[in-house]
């Protein structure tokens, strides 16, 4: 914009104007200044205003992930999906003390996204991933969390389409794992793939979660 409106508005405009009028030049340009300084301010900011309005959504922010350090502990793919399917939900109680428990432990990731609740008896699965395709169309980071899986148990945890990878999933119950043992009541199958996938959602920057529960 500057480089135009000083070229053509300026220089070349200005030539013209003083050639027409039979004005000198350095006249015509000295005139012209304050207006085309004016209107170049104007457009420019015109300009800014609308890359910020419309950036985001043309191009969605690259996903925020936290710096982790390589942890030799970690569990492997094999044993996290054994970790997470070894617990037993039978004889446990009702409530959200134990999920609410490991959210706190992880830094509460569900008090920094925006979410889209899904529940019901049948198609909850259809219509997350429905409503998740939309968003996502519509320029949002979108997470999605469903059960149960088609191919993979990853697909249950998914930005954008993109099922969570088996490094992350590993290194995320890995987490989970540590904070568990050292509750006296530890929390079921399904509070433990929770928390571990808000914890994802909340590191990689979702703008919205698309939730079924």
């Amino acid at each position: 914009v500057v480089v135009t409106e000083a070229v053509a508005s300026l220089i070349v405009k200005s030539l013209a104007l003083s050639s027409l009028r039979g004005i000198p030049f350095p006249v015509q340009l000295a005139a012209r200044i304050l207006p085309v300084a004016v209107n170049t301010v104007a457009n420019v900011t015109l300009v800014y205003a609308l890359h910020r309005a419309f950036a985001n959504r043309a191009n969605p922010r690259p996903a925020r992930v936290e710096a982790v350090s390589a942890a030799p502990d970690n569990m492997s793919y094999g044993e996290a999906l054994a970790f997470i399917h070894s617990v037993d939900w039978r004889g446990t109680v009702f409530g959200l003390e134990r999920v609410e428990a490991v959210l706190k432990e992880l830094g509460n990731p569900e008090k920094t996204l925006k979410f889209v609740h899904v529940a019901g008896t049948n198609g909850k699965g259809s219509t997350a991933a429905m409503l998740a395709a939309i968003l996502q169309s519509a320029g949002y980071r979108t997470g999605l969390y469903i059960s149960p899986y088609i191919n993979r148990f990853n697909e249950r945890i998914q930005i954008d389409g993109e099922p969570i990878s088996d490094a992350d999933l590993a290194r995320l119950a890995t987490r989970v794992r540590s904070i568990a043992k050292e509750m006296a009541d530890p929390p079921t199958e399904f509070e433990t793939v929770t928390a571990l996938g808000l914890k994802y959602f909340a590191e990689q920057g979702c703008d919205i979660v698309v939730l079924e529960v």
